[in-house]
This record gives structure tokens, sequence and C-alpha cells, in this order.
């Protein structure tokens, strides 16, 4: 899901990219990213929202695709369910 964010300051929109809905391999989901690196969005969602079962990616993984992202200059959010069911 991509949405428009306006930044307070400048008024120019922002697009924003929501976490994946699909349960899809490790692989596939960095691949994705590395698309979204080189792209215009400017604010990455990551992060299971649907299914907590869904252990393809940890929480290390997350985060260094949120490093990866945040080097190309977007804003990442890491959503929660990724944060509360993580095993530690």
């Amino acid at each position: 899901m991509i949405k428009n964010h306006y930044s307070t300051a400048t008024r120019q929109p922002k697009l924003s990219l929501g976490p994946i809905q699909y349960f899809w391999p490790k692989a596939k989901v960095l691949n994705f990213y590395q698309q979204v690196e080189d792209s215009a969005i400017d604010i990455v969602y990551l992060g299971e929202v649907v299914c907590s079962k869904r252990l393809e990616m940890k929480l290390e993984d997350w985060l260094d695709v949120g490093r990866l992202l945040k080097a190309k200059g977007k804003s990442v959010v890491l959503s929660s369910m990724t944060l509360i069911e993580q095993q530690f």
C-alpha cells in the first residue's frame, strides 16, 4: 500500500510504502526491498502485520533492511508485530 504524506515544512508530497501483506520467502522479501532502495518512496513501513506465525524474517533481518533503506535516505518505521512477536 502506497500512501501520500505531506511534509509540514515544504508541503511537498511524500510517498510511503506499507508492510508486505503476503507471505514471501526471505529471498523475495530482500529482493523487493532492494528495488525499493532506489525508488521515489520516502517512508517505508517494515515488518509482519498479518500473522505472527510468519517467521521467515527475524528481527535482525528487518533491522538490516531498515539500515540499508535508511542509508539510501528513506525514513523507516518498524511495525509493532515485528517487535512484539520476536524471540530475543
